[in-house]
């Protein structure tokens, strides 16, 4: 089962971002929304 999260740069200092389970921005990975099948990796 492949997992995935949508990553992104914070613009203010680089910093990896992870979308969060709230839908926010987040910096910690456990924090991450995460996609285990292609119905829940569509935005």
């Amino acid at each position: 089962m492949v997992q995935q999260v949508v990553t992104g740069n914070r613009l203010a200092d680089g910093v990896v971002i992870y979308l969060g389970q709230d839908g926010g921005w987040t910096p910690k990975i456990d924090a991450a929304r995460v996609a285990v099948d292609a119905d829940e990796a569509k935005l």
